[in-house]
């Protein structure tokens, strides 16, 4: 039987790679040395390196999302500050963590794949958090997830690519307190009734 904690190990060491060289450019080398293994090690536990890319940005993904589902229950009473925080932690994340969310929208943005794992965890937890969202606030529901695509299609893409519009805007969603009042702007936009 194969070692678990092995494995996690090098699912673990995978992602950290993934973050500091970019998917693109980890190798399985990279793999063992972070991970503390030896090389014939992460292949006897992954076929492919395709294999270990994909398992271990799935995940990574399947925890944030377990996370958004998370914070979207603690707070599912009020909904503004559902949707806060949760823009917020993935805000956050696609800035602390730019590989991961790059290799999790590699296949949507690389590939023209839009039927991915990122992408279908992301819809179905918006499938979820809309109906609720639009009840609460006696809103239309396609009303809401239009502006929840946006919302999020904009976050997820100033998370990566931060300081994108800095020449033009003058400040940088690196700063903590930008993307707080961004955050703020945009939903008081979608929840003004």
């Amino acid at each position: 039987m194969k070692d678990l904690s092995a494995k996690k190990k090098i699912i673990e060491g995978t992602i950290n790679c993934i973050e500091k060289y970019g998917l693109d450019s980890v190798t399985i080398r990279a793999i063992a040395k972070e991970s503390d293994v030896t090389l014939s090690s992460v292949h006897y536990y992954f076929d492919s390196k395709e294999a270990l890319l994909e398992i271990s940005i799935q995940t990574a993904i399947s925890g944030a999302f377990k996370d958004l589902q998370t914070i979207w229950n603690e707070n599912a009473n009020d909904v503004y500050i559902a949707v806060s925080r949760i823009l917020t932690y993935l805000f956050d994340g696609a800035v602390k963590f730019p590989g991961i969310t790059k290799a999790g929208l590699y296949p949507l943005i690389i590939q023209n794949k839009e039927d991915n794992f990122f992408m279908s965890g992301l819809n179905s937890f918006l499938e979820k958090i809309s109906g609720d969202i639009a009840l609460q606030l006696n809103m239309d529901c396609k009303e809401i997830k239009i502006g929840l695509t946006g919302i999020f299609s904009s976050i997820l893409f100033l998370g990566m690519a931060p300081s994108s519009f800095h020449n033009f805007a003058g400040y940088s969603f690196l700063e903590k307190n930008v993307r707080k009042s961004y955050i703020d702007s945009i939903l008081n936009k979608l929840f003004q009734n």
